[in-house]
């Protein structure tokens, strides 16, 4: 059961990598790094049953979660700081929406032009 615990450590250290590269890619999309991080905690989960069964840590297999923490360390603040960005053009644009549909609600404008009613 050793090495299926080992395993599943490497496994969790190779996500945790991809997700780094994945999150600090800033081109890439919040939906690549759910995946991502489901997969990385359905692992979690196993680990979690292996240690409850009775699995014993080796030192090698803690300096692996000790990279694994560390690494979210560095991702959680730059995860954060992507989804604020996307909450604020969220609300721009709910605003934004906000203003048009108030001037719809004039009436049809004739030939692109329209009749501003508030004053």
């Amino acid at each position: 059961m050793a090495i299926y615990m080992d395993e599943i450590v490497k496994q969790m250290l190779q996500l945790s990598c991809k997700l780094e590269h994945t999150v600090l890619n800033s081109d890439s999309e919040p939906e690549e790094w759910v995946l991502l991080l489901d997969e990385r905690q359905y692992l979690m989960k196993q680990l979690d049953e292996g240690i409850l069964a009775g699995e014993v840590l080796s030192d090698h297999q803690k300096m692996l979660l000790a990279q694994i923490h560390g690494i979210d360390q560095r991702l959680q603040p730059i995860m954060l700081e992507r989804k604020q960005g996307v909450e604020k053009k969220l609300r721009e644009i709910q605003r934004s929406k906000t203003a048009v549909d108030a001037y719809h609600e004039a009436g049809p404008s004739a030939y692109g032009a329209f009749f501003d009613s508030k004053k």
